[in-house]
């Protein structure tokens, strides 16, 4: 055993470390109580057809970071790579969205990405998240957001906040019709890969790493300038409160 190490990207947490971990999940645990989240586990291995349909399968995630295998039972399974969607499905799979009411659920654990290690950058890394349903209301996203405030400021964590919005069904197609025609001036300059983005995920191209893209993109069109009325109030009356 002497010569067999842990896996590249992947660590050991203990000693100091280990009192600072368990320091941080006790107490943002205790504020998302106190904001009315209970406290959900979902398995670290589900189907990988459920991030495929969340993530996206042109997402990075799906095409290159997914510790993806078929097991025994002839099953197409990956270790998650992020929390929400394992938390979506067992509220689907719960019915609870057949039931009516507000649920709030806060979760945290090992999440799996095949990428290249570096500082702040594992391959299995821990995600503290919370996720709410059944209340639509701006107030409810203010309530999210003062939450994890309280969760930054008792860590002592210094952040600057930054609203978006994603609009809704009526919005996303003219945002995404103005998009692809921004981008399609605009391939010579792209990577290969927001090339291929361009015609199946248009708003995946705006998640590009690639420092080259990034510049590019700098001019692109806002969602926020291609809200409906609706939209518009709401994200509007989200930034006042």
């Amino acid at each position: 055993m002497s010569n067999i190490q842990s896996l590249r990207g992947m660590k050991d947490i203990l000693n100091e470390e280990s009192t600072l971990f368990t320091y941080f999940i006790e107490n943002a645990s205790r504020i998302a109580k106190n904001y009315g989240y209970s406290y959900i586990e979902t398995p670290i291995l589900e189907e990988t057809a459920l991030f495929k349909r969340s993530v996206g399968e042109s997402s990075d995630i799906v095409n290159k970071e997914m510790y993806q295998f078929i097991d025994k039972g002839e099953n197409d399974v990956c270790l998650r790579p992020e929390g929400t969607a394992g938390v979506v499905r067992s509220f689907v799979q719960n019915k609870f969205d057949r039931a009516g009411g507000t649920y709030k659920f806060y979760y945290f654990g090992s999440m799996f990405r095949y990428e290249r290690p570096q500082k702040g950058r594992l391959r299995q890394f821990h995600q503290f998240g919370c996720e709410s349903f059944g209340e639509t209301s701006i107030y409810e996203d203010a309530n999210i957001i003062c939450m994890i405030k309280e969760i930054f400021d008792f860590f002592g964590i210094k952040f600057k906040l930054l609203l978006n919005s994603l609009g809704c069904n009526e919005c996303m197609p003219s945002y995404k019709t103005n998009l692809v025609e921004h981008l399609n001036h605009l391939k010579d300059e792209l990577c290969e890969d927001c090339n291929r983005r361009i015609q199946t995920n248009p708003i995946r191209v705006l998640d590009c790493k690639n420092e080259t893209c990034k510049t590019v993109l700098v001019n692109a069109p806002k969602i926020t300038h291609n809200l409906c009325s609706n939209c518009d109030t709401n994200f509007e009356a989200l930034k006042a409160i």
